[in-house]
């Protein structure tokens, strides 16, 4: 899953309850269980997975879910009892690691999973905790993606919009963002917050999609978004920010002006619209309502009207 999902270290995936990230990691299990990479990766290493969830009945919600996603679930193991990873729980999960060493391990939600007890909030317990956590990722291999619910006030930095100390941020070596698309509430985004083996990997877009009223969705991949941002997906939507109807208007306006003169790179427009007093979430939604196309010059995103 190179670049979001690190093998041999902590991922971190963050969004709302109720926004489909139990969807979105059975979609990825599916495809770790067959081998059969997402359009958005080129590769992925196929194997077994476990799923360790406070939340979610395996039987009655999570095997169903996987089996909608594709997954072979005869490499997927689960946690028969809750249990915090405490002393015995991390020597538990080691010895489900040593016996049946998973290419995936999901935990969700991490908060759910400290010792009884503890705080979640403390930098010193919570340093400790996803340390040991981390040191069994690297001892095994093993990608482990852990799930976090974002916390309502806003944050300074997107990777601390999670709840819990920033201690969880500060381990994990990619961070995930999932959120409604800014454009269509259909769709979701997954965009990247933190990277520190590569390059953050263009912003994934799917789609869930029901197939009856008691099925689970499953999901249906779109293309990616190089250009939306993490950023995009934490602003507050206009009316919240009382931005008038007309400022994307504006946006627009400004946009056709500046694009009948010729393309122009990304990075100069967003330059230029900054200057305007323009965001980039209302420069891009100026420039769905032109249907500008988007070209590539080298890897340089390049806007040209239609």
């Amino acid at each position: 899953m190179y670049p979001y999902v690190v093998k041999g270290a902590l991922t971190v995936l963050d969004g709302n309850m109720g926004q489909g990230k139990s969807t979105f990691t059975c979609a990825i299990a599916a495809a770790v269980t067959t081998g059969k990479p997402p359009p958005f990766v080129d590769e992925i290493e196929a194997g077994s997975v476990l799923f360790m969830s406070a939340e979610d009945d395996p039987s009655r919600v999570l095997k169903p879910r996987l089996m909608q996603a594709g997954a072979d679930v005869s490499k997927v193991r689960f946690q028969q009892e809750p249990f915090s990873l405490d002393e015995r729980g991390l020597a538990l999960l080691r010895q489900e690691l040593s016996a049946n060493t998973p290419a995936l391990v999901v935990i969700d939600p991490i908060i759910a999973f400290m010792k009884e007890g503890a705080d979640g909030n403390k930098a010193t317990e919570t340093m400790h905790f996803m340390v040991q956590i981390d040191q069994l990722a690297r001892e095994f291999d093993t990608a482990i993606l852990i799930v976090r619910h974002l916390r309502k006030a806003r944050a300074d930095h997107a990777m601390h919009q999670g709840i819990g100390s920033i201690s969880i941020s500060a381990r994990v070596r990619s961070g995930l963002i999932l959120a409604p698309h800014p454009d269509d509430p259909r769709l979701r985004a997954v965009a990247h917050a933190k990277s520190n083996y590569a390059e953050p990997g263009p912003t994934i877009v799917f789609e869930m999609q029901s197939t009856g009223p008691r099925t689970h969705p499953r999901v249906k991949w779109h293309a990616c978004e190089p250009e939306l941002t993490v950023g995009e997906l934490l602003a507050p939507p206009e009316a919240e920010r009382g931005r008038p109807p007309r400022e994307r208007d504006t946006a627009t306006t400004w946009l056709e002006s500046v694009l009948r003169k010729g393309p122009v790179k990304k990075k100069v427009l967003d330059g230029w619209a900054k200057e305007e007093g323009i965001s980039l979430p209302t420069l891009r939604r100026a420039g769905e309502a032109l249907g500008v196309v988007k070209s590539k010059d080298g890897k340089t995103s390049v806007w040209a009207l239609p």
